[in-house]
């Protein structure tokens, strides 16, 4: 049996719903006389879907529902800045409450209705006041997906700071515009990462949004085993029921891969990276130490250099950042950490032999050479990954944007002899002016006995060849990297759709583009018609372009 109490949330659930609604409806009454044909013709025509609310409300809406009402835009305005709803010991200190105090400060009849009442300001009808914000929002959202009839499904899966499985869900669709969006469904609690659990997720969602497999013509995942597997991965799973469901991996994730696999493959990058990694923990992990660095710095009038930024293994494009606030802050680091090492209140021995061992590595050639070498190649990639992970990149211009990035790294901008001497004095001169120790040939290496033909193995005459073939090295492999990464099936087919339709408007020839897209979707697509659609689209943007 419904009390008084729940007999008027049931009403008041409604009224929220329609809240956007009812504040045009009051706009229109403050104009025209309650009940004129007037109101009721603007009523009629725009909102429809609500005309029964809106015969029996032909009148200025009732001071409770009006107080719902303003109490409705704090919740909207917590929400929507990421505030937590709840207060530490009750709810009198909540953010929530604290606004609501706020607003009843220059408004009585706020004031009046909280001491009147508490039925909803409770936790529980929070929830549900949120609860039909969401699902508003979402309807809205699932209307223009529907509208877009295709679009890109995109998940991956995260572990909680409560340690559960969350699986996340986005969809990227494209307008009638040509403008892409991307909406965040939200996080599901699974109970593992096995292909199945995740397939049935996604699916459950689609029922309930009323979303049709039918519809997929993309999806994007890692590469990780229960997505990606060729005969049982979601992605094969997803295909099987919608062969046009083309599967391409995130392209920040590779590049992210291709990264890694640059950093760990070459030696000198490796140890330049990981100590720092180091000296940012040891700097911005104690604020001692980081006040100290604050004031050596502002002693050296070192200003303009940027703060210590801490290597991120999770953020994709702060390496460089990271590896350049190391070598533009050097010589105040090599203060830091001589002041570090005479004090007496640093008594663990374990913080002293890390504090002791990043100073004698910064004193080396190879860490300085290492850290300028990691930053010149890693700042094209972090801007190459930025770029890949704006909204509105196609498929087209992610790899034509990676393959600049590699044509910068391979051709003559920089890998010959001229810019590697550039390079080199550049590296020297820092090495003088920071007083690091010279530069070192490597210690000769015996060939294993076992391997010994009686050759002589060639060895560097100078620490200049030496460092020279490091520089190559790392360029090759980060080319190499990004290369053999980039390269994805689901790419061509994406490139070939794009080409295909902005040679169309221009007045190209795309017969190329045309075979591919049509050898791809077989009986899909009639080429007849799509070319009459095609000609047909460009005489009706070029009629569009003109009336602008």
């Amino acid at each position: 049996m419904k009390t008084a109490t729940d007999r008027s949330w049931s009403g008041i659930l409604q009224l929220m719903a329609l809240a956007e609604a009812l504040k045009t409806y009051c706009s229109v009454v403050s104009v025209y006389p309650a009940g004129s044909s007037r109101t009721r013709q603007i009523a009629s025509t725009n909102y429809k879907r609500h005309r029964r609310i809106f015969v029996r409300t032909t009148r200025r809406p009732k001071k409770r529902e009006q107080d719902v009402l303003d109490q409705s835009i704090v919740y909207h305005q917590v929400s929507c800045q990421g505030l937590a709803f709840r207060g530490y010991k009750d709810d009198s200190d909540s953010n929530f409450v604290q606004l609501l105090k706020l607003r009843s400060s220059d408004d009585p009849r706020i004031r009046t209705w909280m001491k009147r009442t508490k039925d909803f300001t409770s936790p529980e009808l929070q929830n549900e006041f949120l609860k039909v914000m969401s699902n508003e929002i979402l309807r809205k959202q699932i209307k223009q997906i529907q509208q877009a009839q295709f679009f890109t499904t995109m998940a991956d899966e995260t572990v909680d700071s409560s340690n559960k499985e969350q699986l996340v869900i986005c969809l990227r669709w494209v307008d009638v515009d040509f403008e892409p969006h991307e909406i965040f469904f939200g996080m599901y609690h699974i109970d593992n990462t096995e292909a199945s659990t995740i397939f049935n997720a996604i699916k459950d969602v689609f029922q309930r949004f009323n979303l049709s497999f039918d519809r997929i013509r993309g999806q994007c995942y890692d590469m990780a085993a229960s997505m990606a597997r060729s005969k049982s991965g979601v992605a094969f799973r997803i295909k099987s029921i919608e062969k046009r469901a083309v599967y391409m991996h995130c392209c920040g994730h590779v590049l992210n891969l291709a990264c890694n696999d640059t950093i760990r493959g070459c030696r000198t990058k490796q140890n330049a990276q990981e100590n720092t990694r180091e000296i940012t923990k040891l700097i911005k992990l104690s604020p001692r130490r980081d006040t100290i660095f604050k004031k050596i710095k502002n002693a050296l009038e070192h200003s303009d250099s940027p703060g210590i930024r801490i290597l991120c293994p999770t953020r994709w494009t702060v390496r460089a950042e990271a590896l350049y606030s190391i070598i533009e802050n050097y010589d105040v680091l090599q203060e830091v950490w001589v002041r570090e090492e005479s004090l007496e209140y640093v008594k663990e021995q374990e913080m002293r032999s890390r504090i002791r061992g990043v100073a004698l590595y910064m004193q080396t050639f190879d860490f300085l050479f290492g850290s300028i070498v990691g930053e010149t190649i890693l700042r094209n990639c972090d801007n190459l990954s930025k770029a890949l992970q704006k909204e509105s990149v196609t498929a087209a211009e992610g790899k034509e944007m990676a393959t600049l990035t590699v044509q910068t790294l391979q051709t003559t901008s920089m890998r010959n002899d001229e810019q590697f001497a550039l390079f080199w004095e550049k590296a020297i001169k820092k090495q003088h002016d920071l007083k690091i120790n010279e530069p070192q040939l490597p210690r000769k290496k015996r060939i294993p006995k076992r391997l010994d033909d009686g050759s002589q193995p060639y060895n560097p005459v100078s620490v200049e060849e030496t460092n020279r073939k490091y520089y190559f090295e790392a360029l090759d492999l980060a080319v190499n990297c990004i290369k053999d990464r980039i390269e994805q099936p689901g790419y061509a087919l994406y490139s070939n759709l794009e080409n295909l339709l902005a040679k169309a408007i221009s007045g190209q020839t795309y017969d190329t583009e045309l075979n591919f897209v049509c050898n791809f979707y077989t009986t899909y697509i009639s080429r007849r018609d799509l070319e009459a659609q095609l000609e047909t689209l460009k005489i009706d943007l070029n009629v569009q372009m003109r009336h602008l």
